[in-house]
C-alpha cells in the first residue's frame, strides 16, 4: 500500500473539489455504472432470472398505472402510508419465515 485511502465504493473524495457539480455527478454516474455492469458479469451466473423479470415487469408497469390514476395524497397521507412500512416489511419477514 501506498498509504492512500482506498474507498470501497470506488468514489474519489476529490472529485467534489476539483470538478464543476454537474461535472463530479457526471462522473460519479459513469463510475457507478461501470462497477455495476462488472458486478452483473461477474454474477451474471447468481442471478434468479425469474425474479428480475418480475421486477421489470413492475417497472414497467407502475409509470403506465401511476399515468393513468390521478391521486394526489395530503401530507398527513403521506407520512401515515410511510410510517408503518418498517413495521410491516419486519411483519412479513417473520411470517415468511
Amino acid at each position: 500500500m501506498d498509504g492512500r485511502r482506498h474507498r470501497p465504493d470506488g468514489r474519489s473524495p476529490l472529485a467534489p473539489w476539483l470538478l464543476p457539480a454537474a461535472a463530479a455527478r457526471t462522473l460519479r454516474g459513469i463510475s457507478q455504472f461501470a462497477s455495476n455492469s462488472w458486478h452483473f458479469l461477474l454474477h451474471r451466473r447468481q442471478i434468479v432470472w425469474r425474479v428480475l423479470l418480475l421486477f421489470g415487469i413492475g417497472s414497467a408497469g407502475s409509470p403506465a398505472f401511476f399515468s393513468a390514476v390521478r391521486f394526489q395524497p395530503t401530507k398527513v397521507l403521506v407520512f401515515l402510508g410511510f410510517g408503518p412500512m418498517p413495521i410491516l416489511a419486519q411483519a412479513i419477514r417473520i411470517a415468511s419465515g
